[in-house]
């Protein structure tokens, strides 16, 4: 059990503290200006537009439905790269290396997303 949480320490040092990351949360942002865009100049608040970018078109729901997934897939795929996932595997078992990808893609979608959220609003405060 201690491997695990090591492991999954690891995985989202790996997936939140990039550039990956960022560059993601900034994509969510910018889906949201693009959705928004045209009723921004006749915005009451800073949610008004974006309760507009979230509900405002199906696009933006697939566009920000597959960003978020940008930081953990490519993690993985480095750690592909590199032959780390045999060494995990060894040390955790399958069972604790899947729940722990599984975890960190989760946790690293959701803070992508509202990161992006967040920073749409203070660009827009």
């Amino acid at each position: 059990m201690k491997q695990f949480f090591y492991l999954l320490a690891a995985d989202l040092r790996r997936a939140i503290l990039s550039i990956r990351f960022l560059l993601s949360a900034c994509g969510v942002a910018l889906v949201l200006f693009i959705a928004s865009w045209g009723q921004i100049k006749f915005a009451r608040d800073v949610l008004y537009p974006l309760g507009l970018g979230i509900s405002g078109t199906a696009s933006m729901l697939i566009i920000a439905s597959i960003l978020p997934l940008f930081p953990f897939a490519t993690t993985f795929a480095t750690e592909w790269q590199e032959r780390a996932v045999r060494f995990w595997i060894v040390r955790t078992g399958i069972r604790n290396y899947s729940m722990s990808k599984v975890l960190v893609s989760a946790i690293s979608g959701f803070l992508t997303t509202a990161v992006g959220m967040l920073m749409f609003v203070l660009a827009l405060r």
